[in-house]
């Protein structure tokens, strides 16, 4: 930053907590690195937070029940309004009612505003699409800045003033994956990382009943689990009921899981929807080939027999015969794994990012 320059302050707006969401990864990120450049950020967000870095969480608290996102976006608003000198922009993520109310402070403070949208999750019946929609106009129509994460993403949202910033994860030689293993796991095994929370639309009971389906035809097949479960004993019922306790490993949340990864593995998320998933991102760096969906953003990193697998959503047979070919193909699956470390290496880093949204943040002061 320039002698005399003063500090560019951002209110990043996040409805989700201050911990496990790859959203909450991508801000983290973004505060750390442009710190060096005169940038100080707040996070405004549920629940209670410890200060990481630069990065000063904002606790919003709430009381459980019905009404939580109305009494979080009214919060939020007061909040924003109360302490309008803490900051010069206000950045939020996703589309929701809080995003609405923190939008609609910026417009009444005169504050500049930029809004990402990292995935829209579908709407199921009339009313909720119509909502969602209201919802997705409204937001869009107040940001001064739209981004998205990907190009594919933006035919999901309305508007045409977008700016696409893809997400990106820190990559340096102190956290470079170890050498490319001569020898390791033959054909006929493989161990699969799973990171993300436990749920249904991170696709984890399709990837169970997979694991039943692949593990007699690859003996060998093994999976490690990074992250919590919202419903635990629906989730421990299902590897019961599939005979499949011996082979799944669940770790819990652990921030330092990319640490325990080891090329040769194969990282698998079977999402219902996605934006582009920083769990992913990060698996890939360290050299892992990945099997996904074909959902938002993800066909930008996982490229077919290139970079790793893509299978339909919710399609266990395909998912397993996805599993038991990275498993008979150890050759294959360390050459996936290398091209995915070098794409995500080059091209979603997260100083490229960071540079970006810095760019956006001083354009949009400057008007």
């Amino acid at each position: 930053m320039a002698t005399g320059q003063s500090a560019v302050r951002v209110a990043q707006v996040s409805p989700y907590g201050m911990t496990v969401s790859g959203i909450t990864q991508v801000i983290h990120e973004l505060s750390r690195l442009l710190a060096r450049q005169g940038f100080r950020m707040t996070l405004w967000s549920p629940g209670r937070g410890v200060p990481e870095g630069s990065l000063e969480p904002v606790e919003i608290q709430l009381r459980a029940g019905i009404g939580r996102n109305a009494e979080l976006a009214i919060r939020t608003f007061g909040g924003l309004v109360r302490h309008r000198s803490r900051f010069e922009i206000i950045h939020c993520h996703q589309v929701h009612p809080q995003t609405i109310a923190a939008l609609a402070a910026a417009k009444i403070l005169g504050k500049a505003s930029v809004l990402t949208c990292h995935v829209r999750p579908p709407e199921t019946g009339p009313l909720a699409r119509l909502a969602g929609g209201l919802r997705a106009r409204i937001a869009t129509s107040l940001a001064s800045r739209l981004v998205t994460v990907s190009d594919r993403i933006r035919s999901d949202f309305p508007g045409r003033r977008w700016t696409t910033i893809p997400n990106g994860v820190s990559v340096s030689d102190a956290n470079s994956p170890d050498p490319l293993p001569e020898k390791g796991p033959r054909d006929g095994s493989l161990d699969l990382v799973f990171t993300g929370r436990l749920t249904g639309t991170k696709g984890i009971f399709t990837l169970l009943e997979a694991m039943a389906l692949a593990r007699d035809r690859l003996p060998g097949v093994r999976l490690v689990t990074f992250g919590p479960s919202d419903s635990p004993t629906e989730y421990a019922k299902a590897k019961r009921r599939l005979g499949i306790d011996d082979i799944v490993v669940d770790r819990g949340y652990n921030s330092s899981w990319r640490s325990e990864i080891r090329p040769g593995q194969a990282f698998v998320l079977p999402s219902e929807y996605e934006g582009l998933p920083q769990s992913m991102l990060e698996a890939m760096s360290a050299g892992l080939p990945a099997i996904g969906t074909p959902v938002g953003g993800v066909p930008d990193v996982v490229i077919p027999y290139q970079t790793g697998l893509l299978v339909p959503v919710g399609d266990p047979r395909g998912l397993a015969d996805a599993i038991v070919w990275m498993g008979g193909h150890r050759k294959e699956r360390l050459a996936m794994g290398e091209n995915a470390r070098k794409l995500i290496r080059e091209s979603f880093r997260a100083d490229g990012m960071a540079e970006r949204y810095a760019q956006l943040y001083r354009e949009i002061q400057a008007r």
